[in-house]
């Protein structure tokens, strides 16, 4: 069984028996939130992307002035991600080099964006891609603010280095700045990485299947309660534990193992493929790194409810 905070095993143990419910742990929030509070450049701000708020007055955004999504289409290091390519030749999203240059020294332009890609652990990446954005800074003599977005990985087997990668942007942007003889504010949009590791998904087991040498489990929830394998097909993973209610049960060997959601729909898997011991009905299964894009992106497609949400400190 993977390693899980004593405080979510207690909840799971003793607490409500009817599931699916995704559960929480706010501590592990705080710390990541932290991780970005305490990266030494001093003239920053944490933001979520405000893509998906309705209520933004475009009228009053203009007035402000604003800010430009920044293809780097002549930037040789561009890399496909788990989302897919947002910079270089093939991606569709900004502005690409000859694009903005035709912008030169507008007035309005005070903030420069970037998104480099999704789910990325290579910090020299993120360095290298920073440091092109911020050469275009000099074409516009109003630029205060630079925002470098997100796309931090996720990672089962491997931990962002935020010490690392806090030093090296700082100096980076101090040196920028120093050039520009302007303190530029620094903004990121986190996303994933400051819930993801906070979050787990319980559902129950209702029906095993042994089909040769392959176990089906099925549990008492879908895919569209816990998407991110819909929307990640072959890349979302996430790992499994379990509870056995049967104290008797010797787990003595592991089969290859797959999840799939209490529906006839051919896609309505929650994990495929894993190493799983023989579990029994009954038993409680755990799907880890289940907070952020999980619960959110639940779709009433198939017509099943929302999963419940339990927060403990």
């Amino acid at each position: 069984m993977n390693k899980i905070p004593e405080k979510i095993l207690k909840y799971i143990n003793q607490g409500k028996t009817q599931t699916p419910y995704y559960i929480y742990d706010k501590e592990i929030v705080r710390k990541n939130i932290n991780c970005f509070l305490e990266i030494p450049y001093q003239n920053k701000s944490i933001y979520f992307a405000t893509m998906a708020n309705s209520n933004i007055d475009l009228k009053k955004a203009l007035a402000i002035g604003f800010g430009i999504r920044c293809n780097l289409d002549t930037f040789a290091g561009s890399k496909k991600t788990l989302g897919g390519i947002f910079i270089g030749k093939k991606s569709r999203l900004g502005l690409n080099y000859e694009e903005i240059l035709s912008l030169k020294g507008n007035q309005q332009i005070n903030m420069l964006h970037l998104y480099p890609g999704t789910d990325i652990l290579d910090i020299d990446y993120f360095i290298s891609t920073y440091s092109e954005v911020l050469k275009i800074t000099k074409l516009f003599p109003n630029i205060s603010m630079i925002d470098f977005g997100g796309g931090f990985g996720v990672s089962v087997d491997k931990v962002f280095n935020f010490k690392e990668y806090g030093e090296k942007l700082s100096n980076l942007l101090n040196q920028f700045s120093a050039d520009l003889n302007k303190n530029l504010k620094l903004i990121l949009e986190p996303g994933r990485i400051i819930g993801a590791d906070a979050g787990f998904f319980v559902t129950k087991i209702e029906d095993i299947k042994i089909r040769g040498e392959h176990q089906f489990i099925g549990v008492n929830s879908s895919s569209v309660q816990f998407p991110r394998p819909l929307f990640y097909p072959d890349k979302a993973f996430h790992r499994v534990s379990y509870i056995s209610k049967n104290t008797n049960i010797k787990f003595e060997s592991e089969i290859k193992s797959s999840i799939y959601g209490c529906s006839t729909y051919s896609r309505d898997f929650l994990a495929k493929d894993i190493e799983l011991p023989n579990l029994k009905i009954g038993d409680l299964i755990i799907l880890e790194q289940a907070s952020s894009y999980c619960a959110t992106a639940h779709t009433n497609f198939l017509g099943f409810e929302k999963a419940e949400e339990i927060f403990v400190s």
